[in-house]
């Protein structure tokens, strides 16, 4: 097999993969939606001066914008969408991956690109699914979304068959175990936060959501931004993300005779792994995006449970049930080696015969 065969697996060199990707994820995606919206725009004529851009729970409009709202919102939140959703996905394919798949494209592809077809099937019948003086939420309407949706499960089905996950390029090094002394017992900490890289990403997202709202607020009647409720829910909204972010942006790491501790800037969120549980632990490089399809306190199917606040070296234990823990964190050999120990420790400690094992009467 030469090396740009995928392989049976379903993984490819990074090269291959990301050429793949990009033209799966992002180009094809891309160039639907502005086909939606540049169709809009030729609709344009043959609406009223404003369309309809907000429908209440009964299905009557209660909110209409200018014409040209249509193919502003297909061009600037479908498109915008997608290269945000897709463009993460390369964003880890810079960082050397381990063992199996290093990053996992074929997942991301297929979030991708079904996000961009129900996106096109929802904002596309935004312009012409009624015309000025519609009052009721049109079947047009609502059969763009269920249909966006279905032809966006097919889309994405697609997506996850033509593209390949990124093959691993570097082993998992599993470091000696420290040697432990009968005096006081070793420990190791470290604080582990949110990169620079990560927290301009959320202040980009903050910063269209906020844009979309403003444009949505200003072009529709009744007017939100004059409703205090809309401020209040605002604001209540904004405090529980922050109060979220705050207390999962960064994590104290601690490895002690007990085993291996995270816990968030309060205490909480929690995550453990007991020394006797450890089955081993290693030193990896690991892609935020590409292996936990982003950053915080996460699972992602086939890389289990992991504190990922960045890209890079981690520490990852695998747990003797076959769980594991993975934790982007500085100096990750030293705790492998010493959680190592200790879980060597633990071993023999439960063995038969061992320290601390009952005697048999």
């Amino acid at each position: 097999m030469n090396a740009r065969t995928p392989s049976p697996a379903r993984t490819a060199p990074r090269g291959v993969a990301r050429r793949r990707y990009v033209l799966v994820a992002l180009v094809a995606p891309v160039a639907l939606l502005l086909i939606v919206a540049a169709t809009q725009l030729l609709l344009i004529p043959d609406l009223g001066a404003t369309v309809p851009t907000h429908w209440g729970p009964n299905g009557v409009v209660d909110g209409w914008g200018p014409a040209w709202t249509a193919p502003a919102l297909t061009a600037g939140i479908g498109v915008g969408t997608v290269v945000l959703v897709g463009g993460l996905g390369l964003s880890g394919l810079g960082q050397a991956s381990g063992t199996g798949a290093g990053q996992k494209l074929r997942f991301l592809a297929a979030i991708t690109v079904w996000s961009a077809v129900f996106l096109a099937g929802c904002l596309g019948t935004t312009g012409v699914g009624m015309d000025a003086d519609g009052q009721e939420l049109g079947p047009r309407l609502l059969i763009g979304m269920l249909g966006g949706a279905a032809l966006g499960g097919l889309a994405a089905w697609w997506a996850y068959r033509v593209t390949w996950d990124v093959a691993g390029d570097r082993p998992a090094v599993e470091p000696i175990p420290a040697i432990l002394s009968d005096g006081a017992p070793a420990t190791w900490e470290r604080t582990v936060a949110m990169s620079r890289g990560m927290w301009a990403i959320l202040a980009g997202v903050v910063l269209i959501t906020v844009g979309i709202v403003f444009l949505g607020s200003t072009t529709t009647e009744p007017r939100p931004l004059e409703d205090p409720r809309f401020w209040w829910t605002a604001a209540g909204l904004a405090a529980l993300l922050l109060a979220i972010g705050l207390t999962t942006s960064s994590a104290r790491v601690r490895v002690d005779a007990s085993g291996l501790t995270v816990r968030g800037t309060i205490g909480l969120p929690r995550m453990s792994v007991a020394a006797e549980q450890v089955e081993k632990a290693e030193v990896l490089p690991v892609s935020a995006v590409g292996q936990f399809g982003g950053w915080g306190w996460r699972y992602f199917p086939g890389s289990g449970w992991g504190v990922i606040m960045k890209s890079g070296e981690a520490l990852v234990v695998t747990k003797k049930n076959g769980g594991s823990l993975t934790v982007t964190v500085d100096d990750a050999a030293r705790a492998a080696s010493l959680l190592g120990a200790y879980a060597e420790r633990a071993g023999a400690a439960g063995a038969p015969g061992g320290p601390g094992t009952p005697a048999a009467h």
